[in-house]
């Protein structure tokens, strides 16, 4: 198995063991309203930008890269007691 697999292995069991805790949160908190649901326009937007720095970014960047740095600035933006924590991370 690539170490590549194995990092795409992690991602996903991170992000499965991200959305039970915030359903399991969601259960506890029901007189909470919940987030907003991102709409269409939203990832739209993402998508236009994600794609112009894929092509026109002087550097080329990978997108892994590209998606690793928007999770960050998304927990960063939550903030200050939340952080992104890689595959890689998790691992260590």
């Amino acid at each position: 198995m690539t170490s590549e697999s194995r990092i795409g292995r992690h991602f996903l069991r991170l992000a499965v063991f991200v959305l039970a805790g915030g359903i399991a949160l969601t259960s506890v908190a029901q007189d909470k309203p919940g987030p907003p649901a991102l709409d269409s326009e939203s990832w739209d937007l993402f998508r236009r930008v994600f794609g112009m720095i894929l092509k026109d970014y002087v550097d080329p960047k990978a997108p892994r890269e590209i998606i690793r740095g928007a999770l960050e600035g998304a927990a960063a933006a939550a903030g200050p007691e939340s952080a992104y924590i890689s595959p890689e991370e998790l691992a260590a």
